[in-house]
Order: structure tokens, then sequence, then C-alpha cells
């Protein structure tokens, strides 16, 4: 059986296109499962990860690769 792969906030952070405070807060509010081994830093699960993605309809693939639509450059006319 593999072992489940776990990420920090900073990762879920950059994956999501979101800060770092943002992951927190969707820790703090149930919306992002994590666990803290002990008085470690916050650890989010790759499989919670994709499903809380999946929840909100987007997709993991898109975002790992650096495009999310927060990311999004706006042009002016």
């Amino acid at each position: 059986m593999k072992r489940p792969r776990y990420l920090s906030v900073h990762v879920v952070a950059q994956r999501l296109g979101i800060s770092t405070r943002s992951v927190l807060r969707l820790i703090d509010s149930g919306e992002l499962p994590a666990w803290r081994p002990g008085q470690r830093a916050w650890q989010v699960s790759e499989l919670d990860l994709a499903n809380y993605i999946a929840r909100r309809g987007g997709n993991i693939e898109a975002r790992q690769a650096g495009n999310s639509p927060r990311r999004a450059r706006v042009e002016s006319a």
C-alpha cells in the first residue's frame, strides 16, 4: 500500500494560487482537511487537496502548472 504524500501549507498555497494565510483559513474553517504532527507545521494530503479542488470545480493539473485563473494577467484595452 502506498503511503499518502503530505504537502506543506506553502506548497498548497502555490498549487491553489492563493496566500498561505488563505490556506490556513481554509484549514481553520474545515474546508480543507489537514493535520499537525505534534507542534510542527500543518500538513495537507495530496488526496485531500485534489478532493478540495474537485469540489470547487477545478483541476489539479492546471493549477500545478501555474495556470490558476487567479494568476491570469488582465490585458487593458
